[in-house]
């Protein structure tokens, strides 16, 4: 960017303009990889936490399957196993909604 900026100083107006638009997009481009740099970091301790939350939502749902306690023991372990692997969830929920039934 030094070297621009002194060419800048050294250049006519014909050149300057040039070097202007050269200096412009080098700063819109190293904004650019700041920002995707950035959103590649939220989107890592997004997947994180959603891994972390689906196996605290699976050994709370294993927990209430220990203690007996039948429904909300169900729903825990089906929201942590959505969480993981939400393909096969669907499925599954829609292979039991229909009675079993594989035509749909």
């Amino acid at each position: 960017m030094a070297l621009i900026d002194s060419r800048l100083a050294e250049a006519n107006a014909d050149e300057a303009r040039a070097w202007l638009s050269v200096r412009a997009e080098i700063v819109r481009q190293e904004a650019y990889r700041e920002d995707m740099k950035h959103l590649r970091a939220i989107e890592k301790w997004g997947m994180v936490a959603k891994f972390g939350l689906s196996v605290v939502a699976i050994a709370a749902g294993s927990g209430l399957a220990v203690a007996d306690a039948g429904l909300p023991a169900f729903l825990c372990l089906g929201a942590g196993l959505y969480g993981l692997a939400p393909n096969f969830v669907d499925q599954i929920v829609k292979r039991l909604g229909h009675g079993g039934n594989k035509n749909d």
